[in-house]
């Protein structure tokens, strides 16, 4: 039995040291980085965390140290505490020994969070080994760890940047600038060495006049023409160095910002290796002038006069174009106007535009960065026809900015006439413009106050029995290659529709014959499609025998014996004449009765509604009679009551 007991001891044990080893393997990982060094002595460096959970339990608690000052006397964080920086509630805090605590990750989670850091400005050039605590948490209450995390920070002696010396052009010549500092005050730098890949940057781009020697130190050369290299530079304790190359731009270089970025600067300092990130700097290529032309107007009639336009647009431009200059070789036909009113905006410059000459030439000129200008010449010609125009480039100290094109059409001249179209009165409005195909021409009104007897005036049509295009005061429309006449249009006046009860009050049951009718006395014309409906009041219905009939032409009379809808379509009713339509209605309820039928509608238009109203009595007191045995008695009593009367009065 106590043999079974110790088997059981050892056996639990060992499972407890396996779930222990379990439990601490389970893996919190932390990383670190100086993510912008190397860094002069007093600058600034980022410095960035990294911590991951790879299991599959959730991590609380978490935390670690990290020593700065250890690695650098003077090393020290900046802008803390910081909260929640790995999970809600945990905190980074303190200057030159780091504490983050209070960390909580999810199963497979990770959190990364940095914390600026400043150099203490006697720090020595060199490499700075920093390695932080090892990182721990707990997992259901039991604790568990990862390996600690080291990066090393680069403090450096060197400055290193670059720059260009402005904005440039497709062809120009910029100047490009290095500079090299040696902060130390007490060690020399030697065997300074980066490169710096032109081509990269922008195909074509060159440097011009390399080598070039002792440009940093005795001995030093800048050397290449695509790819520069600089080799064997030295500074001394506290010393500088600035040396420019010019570049030669390609004539074909597009407009935009290029981002040039050198090697790694290297050098050996106070017998220590050392490298300095690379220097950046951005060319900025600049556009040549927008060229365009137009000519006003674009349509002209023969012997007519258009002004050229010549527009410089230097808007998109950092850079002022200087010498400007192009020739426009008029197509033949069309020749500078006389006088040639030529003028231009642009800062000096020659123009050249002579009466009766086809050229146009400007020389000389400028236009400011970020400004425009105009050129402008008179120009004629008697030559029917469209007349294409191109100029020669437009070149400047900005480049060239190619050719120029616009079109002239000369036409016939062509007119808008108005007629009365058989008008009894008034005037015609006349339109003085002359038009050209493609113009607009805008449709008159009746300012003459045209009448006609009869009539209604209601547009203009392109045909005078109304079969054209019709147009409305104001409307517009484009002219064409031949001339235009509008005709007024006049329009008849539709039907008068009425309607009434006949008669217009009724007995409870009674009848009462509705009449609708549709005078077109008035009118010239016949109006055909006769259409209403007449949707009766609640209560009133058509009468059994609806009894309708109808003396308009045609149709379709609906009118179905206790229907409440009377419906008519179709028919028409001739001109200078009246028609009728008749429908019986009843009602057993007393009452008014306010009817309004919808609108009737015609080939003369709307007629609008018509409306009338029927009252409905009650039934009148009903009078006893008697049949013939009852009419001999009353008879017989009114004999005997006269002959008791008569007796009466005699005795």
């Amino acid at each position: 039995m106590r043999t079974v007991i110790k088997a059981n001891v050892v056996c639990l044990s060992i499972l407890l040291l396996i779930t222990a080893m379990a439990v601490s393997a389970w893996p919190l990982e932390l990383t670190k980085s100086f993510t912008n060094d190397p860094v002069l002595p007093g600058d600034t460096v980022t410095l960035e965390f990294t911590i991951q959970n790879t299991d599959a339990a959730e991590v609380t608690g978490i935390t670690f140290t990290d020593d700065l000052g250890a690695a650098l006397s003077g090393l020290v964080a900046t802008g803390l505490p910081m909260n929640d920086v790995c999970g809600a509630g945990s905190q980074l805090y303190y200057t030159s020994v780091l504490t983050m605590t209070g960390g909580t990750l999810p199963a497979g989670e990770s959190c990364t969070f940095s914390v600026t850091l400043q150099v203490p400005a006697g720090a020595t050039p060199g490499t700075y080994p920093n390695t932080t605590s090892s990182v721990s948490g707990t997992v259901g209450g039991t604790t568990v760890t990862g390996s600690s995390a080291s990066d090393v920070l680069e403090v450096t002696s060197l400055k290193f940047s670059k720059s260009f010396d402005g904005p440039t052009v497709a062809g120009g010549m910029p100047t490009l600038s290095f500079t090299i500092e040696n902060v130390s005050s007490t060690e020399t730098v030697t065997n300074l060495s980066f490169t710096d890949d032109l081509d990269a940057v922008l195909s074509g781009l060159t440097a011009i006049g390399l080598p070039m020697a002792d440009v940093c130190g005795t001995s030093s050369t800048l050397a290449g023409t695509s790819f520069l290299t600089l080799t064997g530079g030295n500074l001394p304790a506290s010393g500088s160095c600035t040396f420019s190359v010019m570049l030669q731009m390609p004539a074909s270089a597009p407009p935009g910002s290029y981002t040039n970025t050198t090697s790694l600067l290297s050098g050996v300092l106070g017998g220590i290796p050392m490298a300095v990130k690379p220097a950046t700097a951005d060319l900025q290529v600049e556009p040549p002038p927008y060229f365009s032309k137009s000519f006003t107007p674009a349509i002209i009639a023969s012997g007519g006069t258009s002004t050229l336009t010549f527009t410089i647009d230097n808007t998109a431009s950092a850079l002022a174009a200087t010498g400007l200059s192009f020739t426009d070789n008029l197509p033949a036909g069309l020749v500078v106007a006389t006088p040639p009113n030529a003028s231009a905006t642009c800062n000096g410059g020659t123009l050249t535009a002579v009466a009766g000459s086809s050229i146009i030439t400007y020389s000389g000129g400028s236009v400011p960065a970020g400004a425009s200008c105009t050129i402008q010449v008179d120009v004629t010609s008697n030559a029917v026809g469209i007349h294409q125009n191109i100029t020669s480039d437009l070149t400047s100290s900005s480049g060239n900015s190619g050719h120029a094109s616009a079109d002239l059409t000369v036409q016939q001249s062509y007119a808008v006439t108005y007629d009365g179209n058989g008008n009894t009165g008034g005037s015609v409005p006349v339109d003085a413009t002359i038009y050209h195909n493609g113009d607009t021409a805008t449709v008159l009104g009746n300012t003459g106050s045209l009448v006609k007897t009869g009539n209604t005036f209601a547009g203009w049509n392109t045909a005078a029995n109304g079969s054209g295009t019709s147009y409305s005061v104001g409307d517009t429309f484009a002219m064409g290659s031949s001339n235009v006449t509008l005709y007024a249009r006049w329009t008849e006046p539709p039907p008068i529709f009425s309607k009434n009860f006949s008669p217009d009050t009724i007995t409870n049951g009674g009848t009462s014959t509705l009449t609708f009718t549709i005078d077109n006395t008035a009118s010239a014309l016949a109006a055909t499609g006769l259409a209403f409906t007449d949707n009766l009041p609640d209560g009133l219905v058509v009468a059994t025998p609806p009894n309708i009939s109808t003396t308009c032409t045609g149709g379709t009379l609906t009118a179905g014996a206790g229907s409440g809808t009377i419906t008519y379509s179709g028919g028409s009713v001739a001109a200078w004449e009246s028609c009728t339509i008749q429908v019986d209605v009843t009602s057993s309820t007393p009452g008014t009765y306010m009817n309004t039928t919808e609108d009737l509608t015609s080939s003369q238009g709307n007629s609008g509604t018509a409306t009338a109203s029927l009252t409905v009595d009650d039934e009148p007191a009903t009078i006893p009679t008697l049949n013939e045995y009852g009419m001999l008695l009353l008879f017989l009593l009114t004999i005997v009551i006269g002959f008791v009367f008569i007796y009466r009065r005699h005795a």
